[in-house]
């Protein structure tokens, strides 16, 4: 397999030449400048900070720049996860990052963040968040559901269930090539 960024193939389990039973591991990161919030902000006001961020995460960051931008920088993150379809988008408010009970930052889709993260057999996705000295930053990290994988077509796992369910024993000779020649 070629290696693509942000992207880990889990060891797997090969039952056959092209089908595998694994796993993928998503990755993404994001970094956003503080400023940039900062001037959004300024320039937007209420309209900018309410079609980004949930009154949770607003309330937990107490509306400091540095913190809104390591939360977007999270959302952002968590967007490469997801994989939209070019023709897709999703809100950054059905991204909603907030601290558990410890204080440490939790993922929590709805919308259509929630659907992409169905479709793909996403596990829980989790989230670090950091800034410092006019940066901040986001990583977030989730892996697919265990899932038959298969390289080739249909036809690659439809022929090894048939081979599964019906092996030609040793004692089974092989069939003879017809000797008469079909009609045209």
């Amino acid at each position: 397999m070629r290696h693509r960024p942000g992207h880990l193939r889990a060891p797997d389990i090969r039952i056959a030449p092209d089908i595998r039973i694994g796993y993928d591991v998503r990755i993404g990161c994001d970094v956003v400048a503080p400023a940039d919030i900062a001037a959004s902000i300024d320039r937007f006001g209420e309209r900018y900070l309410d079609r980004v961020f949930t009154a949770t995460e607003r309330r937990e960051s107490g509306d400091a720049p540095e913190r809104l931008a390591a939360r977007f920088a999270g959302k952002e993150a968590v967007v490469k996860v997801l994989r939209p379809r070019p023709d897709e988008s999703v809100n950054l408010r059905d991204i909603a990052i907030v601290h558990d009970e410890r204080g440490a930052p939790v993922v929590v889709l709805s919308g259509t963040a929630a659907l992409l993260a169905e479709r793909a057999g996403l596990g829980p996705i989790g989230v670090s968040l950091s800034h410092e000295a006019g940066v901040a930053f986001g990583t977030a990290v989730s892996r697919t559901e265990w899932c038959f994988c298969f390289r080739n077509s249909l036809d690659t796992l439809k022929g090894w269930i048939l081979r599964s369910l019906h092996p030609r024993s040793a004692s089974t000779p092989p069939r003879a090539p017809r000797s008469t020649p079909r009609a045209p």
